[in-house]
């Protein structure tokens, strides 16, 4: 029997020698960015092996043959032959527990990105007895040794989750089970599920267990940011304690002003994009990339497969470009000659792949042919096709779904992104369409939420529909518009540190060019422009560069060193003869924005709003040469709590040091301000 709490957490692979000896209500900080392991060959009896399509946080992997998981399970997913990857850390609990209470608990932020988490306990052998597991909407615990899968209904919002194991090795099958909820929310809405004795004990009398190891495995999306308690050993249920709300770091930009409440000889900036010197890569290579037009890329780097990948748009037959020779076209003409053959376009969705986002391969398949042959065509036709793989969708059939305009709006579903099932009218949505459509799932408000073109007096202007299946959609209305001379094309969006960001594609009439700006909103329907008029990606200034004319982005990817925009640009006017490409331009992390000193030869400051604090505050900000950046944390009465050493060099995410004896532990669960001081540097983001 053990007579102490023993609660390791899962940052890094500990050994019995370093077990970590801490409250069981505190959290992992370190977002399970620690020492990972990889074991080999073991079977799951229960076949809960989840697919590691989002374990983005680290490389450790266990490996089991195909034989051990289910092969394929709606909510699940495909496996493939050679076997499933299990990523995820390893902690040694480094005794056998027969007897006693073993209580495993999570938190999780689904709110914030959450796509999957499982929690898996495995006895000496590599047998998995009993899973927790969240998936999508819905938490569940069981496995063949438990009865029945528990339909938790508590599915919504910012979830603290035990379960929670008496252990009887001298009679398994009085070992009993029962899991217990707190929303993080509301903590007045909390539960407590009875999930009773093991159904049939194994030949271990599953219910003794004996563990020597817990297995984590999280699949995570976007800024998800959340803590495991793991483990923790009682003799009774009154050692136990209560379940309560935890603070969790949240990051926050510093463009969404919702956070900010003064600020002083400062300005907000849009970030600063490098193109990649290997622009353009790749252009219309085939007889059916007759006119990438403003392409319209949809850009994904696919954790499963660990490839990137694009679906873009393209005038399969364009009459002006592909029945007249290229000495035969006249500058200022096109549109003419277009009009004036009688003939029409045809339009189709194309599909390209590429290991490291710089070399793309263009697929020749039978999906959809061209002239009979093979092609890298997936949908023709398919005008303005916004993709979305959809991590939390539990029917793998509508894992990639598309909203597009067809015979009007339309939808379409499909297992892998190529192999697409038939049109969804959706005429309610009622609108235009003729533009790049995209839409994202919105966490708070359990709706997808879509972004489509109206057209107002002759002018484009965004419009925004929402579904609760991506069936059943609201009538679009206008969140975005501007005078006519500069009118939002088109506007891909993404959710990022709690808000959405927007790159509106801007047409400027005048010179008949387009570049692509930001934007943001708290709630995907209130938007604003920062720096209108201003490029986040600008045009070449030198005629007949690949992107002189235009410039259509995919929406973001967010990586841990970096931010990926990827777009469609061109070398000519967007009314004249051009020729598109696919290209790169890359942003610095958190880099959408930030405040720069707008007198160069004095100080800025930014204080925030009260935020409350989770522990370590980290910063993303680039310095000048002679620039530095120093933080106070303020109390309720403005006091200063805490003071931080000078920041001479870039940081992205780093931890801020502090002057003198500063206790972390102090501040969480407290509301304080920041104050940051600068000059000759920009700041973007902060994590608290």
């Amino acid at each position: 029997m053990i007579n102490r709490i023993a609660t390791i957490w899962v940052g890094a692979l500990l050994v019995a020698s370093t077990v970590a000896q801490v409250s069981a209500d505190l959290l992992l900080r370190d977002d399970f960015n620690g020492a990972t392991s990889e074991l080999t060959g073991w079977k799951a009896g229960t076949g809960q092996m989840w697919e590691s399509q989002t374990a983005k946080w680290n490389a450790g992997s266990l490996v089991a043959s195909r034989e051990s998981g289910q092969h394929q399970t709606a909510g699940v997913g495909y496996r493939d032959e050679a076997g499933v990857k299990w990523r995820g850390n390893l902690v040694r609990l480094g005794k056998e527990l027969r007897n006693g209470i073993v209580v495993f608990g999570v938190d999780i932020r689904h709110g914030i990105g959450v796509e999957e988490s499982c929690a898996v306990l495995t006895s000496d052998d590599g047998v998995e007895e009993v899973g927790l597991i969240w998936s999508g909407q819905r938490l569940k615990c069981g496995g063949n040794t438990w009865a029945g899968d528990t339909d938790m209904g508590i599915a919504e919002g910012n979830v603290r989750v035990e379960l929670i194991l008496r252990l009887d090795g001298d009679s398994p099958g009085n070992s009993t089970a029962e899991m217990r909820y707190l929303s993080i929310d509301d903590p007045a809405i909390h539960g407590s599920v009875d999930l009773g004795r093991p159904k049939s004990p194994d030949r271990n009398g599953s219910g003794s267990f004996e563990f020597s190891r817990v297995a984590l495995h999280v699949l995570k999306g976007g800024d998800a940011r959340f803590g495991f308690d793991n483990v923790s050993v009682h003799d009774n249920l009154e050692e136990i304690p209560a379940l309560k709300s935890v603070p969790v770091a949240k990051k926050r930009l510093l463009l969404d002003d919702r956070t900010i409440a003064n600020v002083e000889n400062a300005s907000l900036r849009v970030g600063t994009v490098q193109k990649h010197p290997a622009n353009p890569l790749f252009g219309e290579e085939h007889a059916w990339e007759s006119r990438f037009d403003n392409m319209y890329p949809n850009v994904i780097y696919d954790e499963d497969e660990k490839i990137y990948k694009v679906w873009y748009f393209t005038w399969t037959y364009d009459p002006a470009t592909t029945d007249v020779p290229r000495g035969q076209r006249k500058p200022g003409t096109y549109m003419q000659v277009r009009e004036s053959s009688g003939k029409g376009l045809k339009e189709g969705l194309g599909y390209a792949t590429s290991k490291d986002g710089i070399r793309w391969d263009k697929p020749l398949m039978q999906i959809s042919k061209w002239d009979g042959q093979p092609s890298n065509l997936v949908a023709q036709p398919c005008h303005g096709a916004g993709i979305l793989k959809d991590l939390l969708e539990r029917d793998p059939a509508r894992r990639y779904k598309m909203f597009l305009k067809g015979q009007g709006m339309a939808a379409r579903f499909s297992p892998d992104g190529i192999n697409w099932g038939l049109y969804v009218p959706l005429p309610e949505v009622d609108a235009a369409g003729d533009t790049h459509n995209n839409a994202l799932w919105s966490p708070e408000l359990k709706r997808y939420v879509g972004f489509t073109r109206l057209w107002r007096d002759g002018m484009r202007v965004v419009g925004r529909t929402e579904s609760p299946d991506f069936v059943h959609w609201t009538r679009a209305v206008e969140v975005l518009s501007d005078v006519r001379d500069t009118q939002p094309y088109s506007m891909p969006v993404i959710r990022y540190a709690g808000v959405y960001l927007g790159l509106p594609a801007i047409l400027r009439k005048k010179d008949d060019r387009a570049h692509t700006e930001l934007a943001w909103s708290p709630d995907s329907i209130h938007w604003h422009r920062i720096e209108q008029g201003k490029p986040l990606i600008p045009n070449s200034s030198q005629p007949g560069d690949y992107d002189w004319g235009t410039v259509y982005a995919s929406f973001p990817i967010i990586r841990d060193n970096e931010i990926l925009i990827y777009y469609g640009g061109c070398n000519g006017q967007h009314f004249d003869w051009r020729d598109g490409f696919m290209c790169l331009a890359t942003l610095r992390p958190d880099g959408f924005a930030g405040f720069r000193p707008i007198d160069v030869d004095s100080p800025a400051s930014v204080t925030t709003r009260p935020v409350e604090s989770a522990g370590d505050l980290r910063i993303s900000a680039d310095i000048d040469s002679g620039g530095s950046i120093t933080v106070s944390v303020l109390d309720p009465n403005n006091n200063v709590i805490a003071h931080s050493r000078p920041i001479t060099t870039n940081v992205s995410n780093d931890r801020v040091p502090w002057n003198g004896n500063v206790n972390i532990d102090d501040w969480i669960g407290r509301e304080v301000r920041l104050q940051f001081i600068f000059s000759k540097a920009t700041v973007y983001a902060f994590e608290f």
